[in-house]
């Protein structure tokens, strides 16, 4: 007996301990890909925002662009550590975010379907290639996915154990996933409107109504301090920092209204009577239904065209991952399909709709955009799960009376797709064995006939932003267009918008600018001639660079005549 008990209670504590397996893995996995971690097309706007916390002027204007919280980590992380390099410090914490993922992701499983679910869903997730993406990158997907991922975990506990602090856990966490992309405030609103309907008959008697009441109290809290930036902003409550930024982006760039070049966009960048930015004027539904409807049919091509690309086998892959497996494959989707037509165990409709009802905003994106990866990997998760519970309920369903062999053959399964994945982003040989040094058969980086120049500008830009942070100092407070010299400048960022010259002038003035910062000036302009190129403005100085015709001049605002 004394055996048997032994070997029972060893079997228990191996299998309560099963999450230690993926996490484990997930580290190692981590560990094995790091590298350091280089600007993206957005992400020196959320390192602008962690400089003006550091710097003490609060979030800045860039917050009413990019949400906050992952620049408040990178911030708080950087002061705390005396790290004083934000670069490097998003770089440290994102795959700390990654093994985070792992976690958040075998919780929400383990939840809804149990151990073996969980540990097969999270180790897949360590290994997908768009997560060893995003964990490496300065942009917020990492944290959106973490915090949502939590959120409906606890959501989930809540309405199992009616849990009135597990309720407020997932409100605060779902306001983390909001701070970290607004559309997590769809995504609570969505998965709490789909509890509410389930439980519609009998929700007088049920404790759901408390647990959303208790959700929402403590979203509104905990987001409140944000809500009211925005609103000391944009003169009243809004919910989308940048319903503004997005309807004018999407006219151009989705709906094909204009060929502006973004940068260049008055409607984006041009000044209000008030010098305010003309995309922090506040928009609402509204605006965006008058805009639809002026052409109803090209709205509903465009729309269409969009949600079609979202089908699962059919988004894009872009941004440096054109060789990654797709971020919504076939045969994930089929399995996902076939696990929510299954009966699963009571209350089997709430845990379809947890995992399944978020997948609502893939009907609400294509007004925005396409099926770009990056809108659509946060989900990618919930897709794995219900995958797996596709896989494991049909290979249980076919060995019903041979577990042993339906462990195997769901074991081996995963195996495979865990070493497709990891072929598809380093190559699989090279992985397991580093010394090995035939050529990798699928290349590590996209294949850019402009790349080297990017590369050699993106140096450039680094050491123009290095020489001027030494030789004006720390702090000093920049107008500069939208680029990623932004963040070696070390200073404060004030936009350069597009405008008539004297509107400029008095823009940089009322923002006490100390700096106007232009770059790719032509080569045929010799330095002289900069002098009284810009109204309102002396030339300062001018960086050259080292190997190329690259030059970065630099002017002061001449001040008003008292």
């Amino acid at each position: 007996m004394k055996p048997s008990n032994t070997a029972a209670r060893l079997k228990g504590t191996f299998r309560n301990a099963s999450f230690l397996l993926p996490i484990f893995f997930s580290v190692v996995v981590c560990w094995r890909f790091y590298h350091p971690t280089g600007l993206t097309s957005d992400g020196h706007t959320y390192l602008q925002i962690a400089r003006n916390i550091q710097m003490g002027i609060g979030l800045g204007w860039q917050a009413l662009w990019a949400t906050p919280l992952p620049s408040l980590i990178i911030a708080g992380t950087d002061s705390l550590f005396g790290i004083h390099d934000l670069l490097r410090t998003a770089g440290l914490i994102a795959p700390v975010m990654g093994v985070l993922l792992t976690a958040s992701v075998y919780y929400l499983a383990v939840g809804l379907a149990g151990r073996k679910v969980a540990c097969i869903a999270s180790l897949v997730t360590a290994v997908t290639p768009h997560y060893l993406w995003i964990i490496f990158s300065t942009e917020p997907e990492i944290y959106y996915t973490v915090f949502l991922l939590s959120a409906l975990g606890l959501l989930d506990r809540a309405v199992t154990r009616t849990a009135l602090l597990l309720a407020a856990g997932a409100g605060c966490l779902f306001c983390c996933a909001y701070l970290s992309r607004s559309e997590g405030f769809l995504i609570m609103v969505i998965s709490v409107t789909a509890l509410l309907l389930d439980q519609r008959k009998q929700l007088r008697c049920s404790n759901v109504l408390k647990i959303v009441a208790t959700l929402l109290v403590a979203f509104l809290l905990t987001a409140s301090p944000y809500l009211f930036f925005l609103k000391k902003n944009y003169g009243t409550f809004v919910i989308s920092p940048k319903a503004t930024y997005v309807l004018i982006w999407m006219k151009g760039q989705v709906y094909k209204d204009h060929t502006i070049v973004e940068q260049e966009n008055e409607d984006l960048w041009g000044l209000t009577p008030g010098l305010k930015l003309k995309w922090q004027v506040p928009s609402g539904i509204g605006d965006l239904v008058h805009y639809l409807l002026q052409d109803p049919g090209k709205s509903a091509r465009v729309y269409v065209t969009n949600l079609l690309s979202e089908l699962p086998g059919r988004p894009a892959n872009n941004s440096g991952a054109l060789q990654y497996p797709n971020v919504y494959p076939v045969y994930l989707a089929l399995l996902a399909l076939y696990a929510l037509l299954l009966p699963w165990e009571q209350p089997s409709r709430r845990k379809k709709l947890i995992l399944a009802a978020p997948f609502l905003i893939l009907f609400i994106l294509p007004v925005f955009t396409g099926g770009w990866w990056k809108y659509l990997v946060p989900y990618s998760p919930l897709l794995t799960i219900l995958a797996t519970i596709g896989l494991v309920r049909g290979v249980d369903t076919v060995f019903i009376n041979r577990k042993s062999t339906g462990t195997i053959v769901v074991t081996l399964f995963t195996l495979v797709l865990m070493a497709y994945y990891v072929d598809r982003y380093h190559g699989l040989r090279a992985t397991l064995f580093p010394w090995y040094a035939t050529p990798l058969p699928a290349p590590t980086v996209t294949k850019d006939k402009n790349a080297s120049q990017k590369s050699l500008l993106a140096e450039d830009a680094r050491k123009a932003g290095q020489w001027a942070a030494a030789h004006y100092g720390a702090g000093k407070n920049y107008m500069v267009p939208w680029n990623k010299l932004i963040y070696h400048l070390n200073g404060l960022w004030t936009a350069l918008p597009v405008a008539e010259p004297s509107e400029v002038y008095q823009y940089a003035l009322r923002n006490q600018v100390d700096l106007l910062v232009l770059e790719g000036i032509n080569p045929t302009i010799p330095d002289a001639a900069l002098t009284d190129v810009v109204y309102g403005f002396t030339l300062d100085s001018v960086y050259h660079s080292e190997k190329t015709l690259y030059r970065v001049a630099f002017f002061r605002p001449i001040p008003p005549a008292k």
